[in-house]
């Protein structure tokens, strides 16, 4: 991995860094609380930390005449030190275009135009065309046209929303390009907003989720005017599409810190809104490391590299509104089900996660009293069976560790046996023997025999 992104001054321990001023170039003009200058520093990432696919429609495109650059987390992930999850590339190529470059491209998206390249093992590379604000001459007649307007760098860069999120790196070159001062944010490690934030939150109220998230995985401190403004527009995350609320809420929830995470929008005012019964939790004073304690060893867990679904997160998230009706008399699936919808709420979860959740929980009762009938090999085929297992193994206690190791046993026992083959031997079928049928005696009125 490259080493974290340093000041000029610290030229032993990283590689020399030129510095380029240039002016900038906009097809539409800037809002005028944006401060634009573009700056091109002079470095090349390991390619072992790049991806190769992303690398290949990069240089395709470059051979074809078109500007392309990776952007986004990428380039901010690398630069922290940080190992990047995604790559996605930003273009000068119209998205019909890529669709004539690449074979394994497929357009997607309504409202914004992108193309996909699709490769082996179900890899994903976005790209997206270099977007523009719309201008007076523009003639808008389509919903989403102003959303598909097109430009060029500097045009992206100030439409995105922090500026660290709005580097561009050349491949080719090894170049660094900065519109909005996102190295400058990354050198002190401050969360800013491109623009005035009382302009961008409004604009999309999920940027203050955004925010609050990107502090707690990067380490950065947010800007006083930056966080003032995502208190006063906390409420305003109501109004945000449920669907995109609930992708982003996962999103958290897989990144191995999603207790600090909801920590820190819980401090910002942002969790009363999306998930009130958790939000309340975290109102009696108690630590959050104590509060959602259950979260905190999932997170443990998936920077473990174990596998941790987003059913196994969301059962530890609700874990103290659920476990104690374990205890209780009743239908538990009605029970459960119940609980799981007034924890959730508002959130509109699928129902096939909070189905998952219910069943994932139903079977902790089930599995405390270990494998000791002949249905469990039945139960352990159960989708969610793994996922209840994984739970159990967190939450059980003492007395029911003898249960754990048996299930374990059980589960490993399957997973050795080499495919084709069965735990034993199906037992053979006992044959009934068919009842003996005395024929009818005649209507002779002769007396049987």
């Amino acid at each position: 991995m490259t080493a974290p992104f340093a000041p000029r001054d610290d030229a032993s321990q990283h590689q020399p860094q030129e510095w380029i001023s240039l002016d900038v170039s906009f097809v539409s003009p800037p809002p005028p609380d944006v401060r634009c200058r573009h700056r091109v520093v002079r470095r090349r990432f390991d390619d072992a930390d790049l991806d190769p696919d992303a690398v290949k429609v990069l240089r395709r495109l470059g051979q074809h005449g078109y500007q392309a650059f990776l952007v986004g987390g990428c380039v901010r992930d690398l630069l922290l030190g940080r190992k990047p999850k995604d790559f996605d590339i930003v273009t000068s190529a119209l998205p019909g275009e890529n669709r004539h470059l690449f074979r394994n491209c497929r357009l997607i998206g309504r409202r914004f135009r992108l193309a996909h390249m699709l490769f082996s093992g179900g890899k994903i590379i976005e790209v997206a065309t270099f977007r523009r604000g719309a201008t007076d001459e523009d003639r808008l007649q389509d919903r989403h046209a102003s959303e598909n307007l097109f430009g060029g760098p500097a045009d992206d860069a100030v439409r995105r929303d922090f500026p660290m999120n709005a580097l561009m790196y050349d491949v080719v070159r090894g170049e660094i390009h900065d519109y909005v001062g996102g190295l400058e944010d990354i050198e002190r490690r401050r969360l800013s907003t491109i623009g005035d934030p009382e302009r961008r939150l409004p604009e999309d109220p999920v940027r203050v989720l955004r925010a609050a998230k990107f502090a707690v995985l990067c380490d950065l401190e947010i800007d006083p005017a930056l966080r003032a403004s995502m208190a006063r527009h906390a409420p305003l995350i109501t109004t945000c599409a449920p669907a995109r609320l609930v992708e982003e809420l996962l999103k958290i929830l897989r990144t191995g810190q999603a207790g600090p995470c909801l920590h820190n929008l819980h401090q910002v005012g942002l969790l009363e809104h999306l998930l009130p019964k958790v939000d309340g939790l975290l109102r009696q004073g108690r630590p959050w490391q104590e509060a959602l304690s259950s979260l905190a060893a999932f997170d443990e867990r998936l920077k473990a590299g174990l596998p941790t679904s987003e059913v196994l997160m969301l059962c530890a998230l609700l874990e103290p509104f659920v476990a104690p009706l374990l205890e209780e008399e009743g239908d538990l699936p009605a029970l459960l089900g119940q609980a799981i919808d007034e924890a959730t709420a508002p959130m509109r979860f699928t129902k096939r996660h909070l189905a998952a959740v219910r069943q994932v929980w139903a079977l902790q009762r089930r599995l405390a009293t270990g494998p000791a009938s002949r249905r469990s090999r039945k139960l352990r085929e159960r989708e969610g069976f793994e996922e209840a297992l994984a739970l159990f193994e967190l939450r059980a206690t003492p007395e029911q560790h003898s249960a754990l190791r048996a299930w374990q046993r059980m589960l490993y026992h399957r997973e050795a046996q080499p495919a084709g083959e069965t735990a034993e031997a199906p037992r053979p079928r006992r044959r009934r023997s068919k009842k003996r049928v005395e024929p009818k005696p005649e209507e002779s009125g002769a007396p049987r025999i």
